[in-house]
């Protein structure tokens, strides 16, 4: 048994004479979801839910945490049959059209035997269940290793003029991986590996394509190398709650660690098993499957069929992406570490990564996966640099490049005396933008993997308190109900959920002309706020292309050359007066507007409120721009200037208690949030609590956040709302309207020096490594012991709330207009409730530029 660690806190001890290796993490829920059987559903695919798995925090947690965090973002998992999962999920195998033949042969070789207290044959490797079959774990189902070579063996013995294996099943449990990236070592129980390796290429150098000789560490390990591991297997002994928890979180964290670490991994495969109760799984960006369980010692049939799918397939049909290959080249420095990096084929040109600019949102399973890069190009001379993102978008969706030119050529049409130098000035040039292809010339989309429409019989909940009942299923549908709270699991979201629609995800790659940083990695609060100019400029072209982006976010405002650039513009659309019934939300949490975390107008009058019940909700220009003043906020509040002791820093307690307020990690925001916003609460406690040199910028900010509710209150109660043409006086430059002037003024009264995080000791990284990871031997517990971390956005994650307040469209203002009450539920009574006087009244503000 390993130390590996999935178990979440207060759940009952195993049972007696089984290992406990678990550690403390966050206590997954057990809520089942609808499921709504449809491939490739014609929805707009939009961030309903901001995962834990694709924060700040988890890339730079500990493995028992990621563990954790996988669980409790998916919580349940589509189930499919067996004769689904083998048809159109496991690669297909010509064995397979052998498989009595294969059977008979096992039988006669000995493996498949009848024994004299029971019907049918069982492996003779199990003569009795795991459960009954001695202590040790490890012992017991090592022989799955042992049936899997018979299996091979049987079948070339059938059908002589098959292809040779390409993979070798073992059981190394107590074996840890060597693997990229942060926490990527893990420990399976059992695992396929690659015969051919995908170990790196070495190579003379960062631009070189000659070859040299692998180093010996490489050579003696190369066994351990987790980028060889198509296939993940969990055992137990036992099937009981605490077992079948256990098993889950260590192959879903597992599969997720593998994909994250790994950028050539397209999915991957797993089988868990408790005592006899078996499952198959599929792991992918766009969709994690599970089978229905089985025996696997009597119903043998649906293991050979596994065993000879994966034993023989390739490389591509195990889940790799072909276009992308590990280089590796010795330390200037040092020349026995080598740094790896990635060759990624685009085009007819090679580019080869240099450093990573951000890869933690791939940690997500279910995930865009998107990863950046700084690249050189390989094949041209002088080798020059450029950015490369690798993401998974949905797979009706248009690329970026498809998007920026619907963009460009609705500016130039409104406004044809614009000229073209807007942009590059402020927006990310693209030089490449292509749909990754597979070796088959197909788009690498779902239904290459996942190859007839789905067929959901049920869902298979990834964590079952021992008290809880068991997730069922309606009869005659697809859809499952949530088992709800319990003592043993209170975190359970009782909230009804949704149907899920699969939509599918397509692999595309962007190259760009712009090398820059996000401003969530921008140290000095005076450059940050020259770039939030420089991006209001950039809405406002999108407003003259009559566009909203409505994911503007601290990683996506890159700083290029000292212009502050607009970028990912994937969730970009036309601004319409009408639209659909229901505009779902978008953008990241931290930085998203309080009407759209509400999905409500927040400022109308009695008079119009009573006239706009029916009308939907959309996403408007002022919602854009309002992410503009949370990206300053939050700036601000999670910083302080880098001359302040540790000491100092450890008294900064309001700053913290206000950020942890403003900035929660749930997608509805919360209600200090909204009083701030809408009710101008909290103003006095915000300058107090922050430090001394901000205090003149935060000034300016606030009034800022004045001239936004302003445009709010007025656009909002025009008649005909929502019109283009009712915003055209946000981006202005004259008082007291517009918004580049404060913007501008901002920046003038920043802080000009360097900052840190007001949370020191947080794992939280927050510099980029220099160098790429390199191979290095693991510690005991199956993690690098100096590991690189390449992660740089901004923190973006959410849990359910039940306790917030109602939102602000219920609750009535003195003056007829929406407002929220001042004082609701508890957690808001150690906040300061100031008082509103002014706040929306007619008396003349003083603005500080």
């Amino acid at each position: 048994m390993d130390s590996r660690a999935s178990e979440p806190p207060h759940t009952p001890s195993p049972p007696a004479g089984v290992k406990s290796d678990t550690a403390e993490t966050r206590q997954p829920t057990n809520t089942a979801r609808g499921i709504t059987n449809k491939h490739l559903e014609s929805v707009q695919e939009t961030p309903k839910k901001y995962h834990r798995t694709e924060s700040l925090s988890h890339a730079s947690g500990t493995m028992a945490e990621h563990r954790a965090d996988a669980v409790k973002d998916i919580k349940d998992v589509p189930q499919v049959s067996l004769k689904y999962y083998e048809s159109h999920i496991l690669p297909s195998s010509i064995y397979n059209n052998h498989l009595a033949e294969i059977t008979k042969a096992l039988e006669d070789d000995k493996v498949l035997k009848k024994f004299d207290d029971e019907e049918g044959l069982r492996w003779a490797d199990f003569p009795n269940d795991p459960q009954n079959n001695g202590p040790l774990e490890d012992e017991t189902f090592k022989y799955m290793a042992t049936i899997a070579a018979a299996i091979v063996k049987a079948a070339q013995k059938v059908f002589r003029d098959g292809p040779e294996p390409t993979t070798v099943m073992e059981c190394r449990p107590n074996e840890p991986t060597l693997s990229e990236g942060r926490n990527g070592g893990f420990r399976s129980d059992g695992h396929y590996r690659l015969l051919k390796s995908r170990r790196p290429d070495y190579v003379e150098n960062a631009t070189s394509i000659t070859p040299i000789e692998p180093p010996v560490l490489i050579k003696k390990n190369g066994h351990k190398l987790a980028c060889d591991r198509p296939a993940l297997e969990e055992y137990k002994k036992c099937d009981t709650p605490w077992d079948r928890n256990d098993n889950f979180a260590k192959l879903v964290g597992n599969a997720s660690q593998a994909m994250y670490a790994d950028p050539t991994r397209r999915f991957m495969f797993g089988t868990t098993i408790e005592n006899t109760t078996t499952r198959f799984w599929f792991f992918s960006r766009a969709i994690v499957l599970v089978s229905e369980s089985f025996d696997f010692i009597k119903d043998y049939t649906h293991l050979i069929r596994y065993v000879l799918s994966l034993s023989f397939a390739t490389a591509e049909e195990l889940g790799f992406d072909m276009s992308v290959t590990r280089v590796a080249y010795p330390l200037p420095a040092n020349p026995s570490e080598h740094i790896i990096q990635y060759d990624y084929h685009i085009g007819g040109k090679t580019y080869r990564t240099v450093k990573c600019l951000s890869s933690f949102r791939a940690s997500g399973l279910l995930s865009r996966a998107t990863r950046v890069w700084t690249v050189c190009q390989i094949n041209e001379e002088g080798h020059p640099q450029c950015a490369l993102k690798d993401v998974w978008v949905p797979s009706n969706a248009q690329t970026e490049l498809e998007i920026q030119r619907e963009i460009f050529s609705s500016i130039e049409k409104h406004h044809p005396e614009i000229g073209q130098e807007y942009r590059k000035k402020y927006f990310m040039e693209i030089l490449e933008c292509e749909v990754v292809q597979t070796s088959q010339n197909h788009n690498d989309d779902m239904p290459v993997f996942v190859r007839e429409r789905l067929e959901i019989i049920g869902d298979l909940a990834l964590y079952t308190p021992e008290t809880a009942k068991v997730s069922r299923t309606i009869p005659g549908s697809t859809i499952s109900t949530p088992t709800g709270a319990s003592r043993a699991n209170p975190d359970a979201d009782n909230k009804p959920q949704p149907p899920r629609l699969y939509n599918g995800r397509k692999h595309v790659r962007v190259v760009f002309a712009d090398i820059g940083t996000p401003l969530s990695d921008i140290q000095q609060p005076r450059v940050l706020f020259e770039a939030l100019s420089d991006a209001l400029e950039g809405l406002h072209h999108l407003y003259m292309g009559h566009y909203v982006h409505r994911d503007i976010s601290a990683g996506n405002i890159i700083l290029c050359n000292g212009l502050g650039k607009i970028s990912d513009l994937e969730y970009a659309k036309k601004f319409l007066s009408q639209g659909p019934v229901n505009d779902p939300k978008t953008g990241t949490p931290i930085y998203m507007a309080v009407e759209v975390q509400d999905a409500a107008y927040l400022f109308l009058n009695r008079s119009t409120l009573r006239n706009r019940a029916s009308i939907p909700f959309l996403h408007n220009y002022l919602h854009d721009v309002e992410s503009l003043f949370w990206i300053g906020f939050h700036a601000l509040f999670s910083t302080v200037p880098a001359k302040y002791p540790k000491a100092k820093l450890a008294l900064r307690d309001e700053q913290r208690r206000l950020f942890n307020a403003f900035f929660p990690h749930r997608l509805e925001g919360s209600a200090e949030r909204r009083h701030f916003f809408v009710l101008e609460q909290f103003k006095d406690d915000t300058v107090k609590a922050l430090p001394t040199e901000y205090q003149s910028v935060v000034k300016v900010l606030l009034s800022i956040h004045e001239v936004l509710v302003d445009h709010y209150e007025k656009v909002e109660n025009l008649k005909g709302f929502p019109q283009h043409e009712q915003f055209n006086q946000v981006y202005g430059t004259e008082p007291p309207g517009g918004l580049l002037t404060p913007f501008e003024a901002a920046a003038k009264e920043a802080y000009s020096g360097d900052t840190q995080s007001l949370f020191p000791d947080d794992l939280i990284i927050t510099t980029r490594p220099a160098r790429a990871p390199v191979y290095r031997e693991t510690s005991d517990d199956g993690d690098r012991d100096n590991d690189q971390t390449y992660i740089f956005d901004e923190l973006e994650q959410t849990e359910s709330s039940t306790d917030d307040e109602e939102p602000p469209s219920k609750v009535r203002r003195k003056n007829g207009k929406t407002k929220e009450k001042a004082a609701g539920s508890s957690h808001h009574t150690s906040f300061k409730q100031d008082s509103v006087k002014g706040t929306h009244s007619g008396e003349k503000r003083k603005r500080p530029w």
